[in-house]
């Protein structure tokens, strides 16, 4: 194992006699792989994992996006023995053709099929959430290749034996490989709309969480929980007395206090504030702020979910928010359509999500193509956590920009068409 402080590659040998320490500069080791269980990794692992959501240390991140994070990079040293064994089922049926005999020959064929069929899960419409996105593509390239294998072996059985069953045998086994190939192609197109399941458990992480800090101090660029605070601060005259242009609100509090860790609301000339009242303290001050500006621009970030694709018409009609106030509301939130679009968003599902999908109030349903609304009444969402901190900064801030566009409604799509119009974007990359 590498030592995270002076790079010294320690052999096993090495870490238990010096009791799990480094044998050059006796800086402990906070995971010990051999004592993991299933998920093993390393600190060098663990410390790149956060290297990587922190943008080199630049950028704060959120807990759960160091959870989304390491459950991704976990998932991608997956083995992945169960396609290299249907890989090799295929090529040892194409092998026993070399036996120069018709019954060999098919038993050939159907082996390679019955090999691609249950690499494709046989044919799954809702398929193991165990098995990792990355493993299950391949499973299923592997049984595309089966079914054109499955076919060529079939040609040659025609080629081969000039009797009449090798046609009725060519003709059936062209039929299954291009099923076979049907298949695949379509559930290659419908992987990204599978949810997904942890391969970590909170409590898990926690621990990993918590074995770090104790032996190298906190995540200095990991936030702690949203802040309670509810005692108000005073602000100066001199501050209360300007407005804002623009104010960006999140469905949650811990987006909000991403945005403004990251200096977003300086650097943006913006108030940040969260549908639930984030940052407490000042919450109050800075919504009488902003309906001192006529002109203002409201951009509701959202994940994409039932209470989230909510956010925009809440600010819209809510009274306590922007309702009857010449407000411009953007949505550059996550929606359905744009996780359609995306081939690279972690999907879950939730009998939460669910029920509030069947709650939606029907104006929102009606902004909502059937395929969109089918996807949240299956219980389907995507958290903006799952995203790395550099992306959801950069769709933002391009959301942003194309806001202020010559002709808005050729950057951004118009979702109503009265005086109260809501502009949204139409991908998330």
């Amino acid at each position: 194992m590498r030592c995270i402080r002076c790079e010294t590659d320690n052999a096993l040998q090495d870490y238990i006699e010096n009791q799990g320490r480094c044998e050059n500069c006796q800086h402990p080791f906070a995971f010990d792989p051999a004592s993991m269980g299933k998920v093993k990794f390393t600190d060098s692992f663990f410390l790149k994992s956060i290297t990587d959501l922190s943008d080199n240390n630049t950028l704060f991140f959120t807990t759960k996006q160091l959870f989304y994070m390491l459950d991704r990079k976990i998932k991608n040293k997956e083995p992945l023995d169960t396609a290299i064994l249907f890989l090799l089922l295929a090529f040892f049926s194409s092998g026993l053709f070399f036996l120069e005999s018709p019954i060999w020959s098919a038993i050939a064929v159907i082996n390679c099929w019955a090999s691609g069929f249950i690499a494709s899960g046989g044919g799954f419409d809702d398929p193991s959430n165990d098995i990792p996105p990355k493993e299950r593509k391949i499973l299923l390239i592997i049984s595309m290749f089966c079914g054109l294998l499955t076919i060529a072996e079939a040609i040659l059985i025609l080629v081969l034996y000039s009797h009449v069953l090798a046609f009725v045998g060519f003709s059936i086994f062209v039929i299954l490989g291009m099923y076979l190939v049907c298949l695949n192609f379509y559930l290659l197109s419908t992987l990204k709309y599978i949810p997904q399941d942890f391969k970590i458990a909170l409590t898990q992480f926690q621990g990993w969480i918590n074995a770090w800090v104790k032996v190298n101090g906190s995540i200095e660029k990991m936030l702690p929980f949203s802040s309670t605070e509810n005692q108000p601060t005073h602000l100066s005259s001199k501050i209360t007395a300007y407005s804002f242009d623009r104010a960006i609100v999140c469905d949650s509090a811990e987006i909000a206090q991403f945005l403004i860790a990251n200096n977003f609301h300086l650097e943006n000339n913006c108030a940040v504030l969260s549908i639930d009242g984030y940052p407490q303290n000042i919450f109050s001050t800075i919504m009488e702020m902003l309906h001192r500006n006529p002109n203002l621009k409201v951009y509701a970030l959202h994940d994409a979910s039932p209470q989230g694709i909510s956010l925009a018409n809440q600010l819209r009609t809510n009274n306590h928010w922007f309702a009857n106030s010449s407000a411009t509301i953007y949505d550059l939130g996550l929606s359905p359509r744009q996780v359609f679009k995306s081939r690279s968003l972690f999907i879950r599902n939730s009998p939460d999500s669910k029920q509030e999908a069947a709650r939606l109030p029907q104006i929102v349903k009606q902004e909502l193509s059937p395929d969109e609304l089918e996807w949240l009444e299956k219980g389907n969402f995507v958290e903006l956590e799952s995203l790395m901190p550099r992306q959801l900064l950069q769709v933002l801030t391009r959301g942003i920009t194309l806001s202020q566009a010559i002709d808005v409604e050729d950057a951004l799509i118009v979702v109503e068409s009265d005086d109260s119009s809501i502009f949204a974007t139409d991908s998330f990359d």
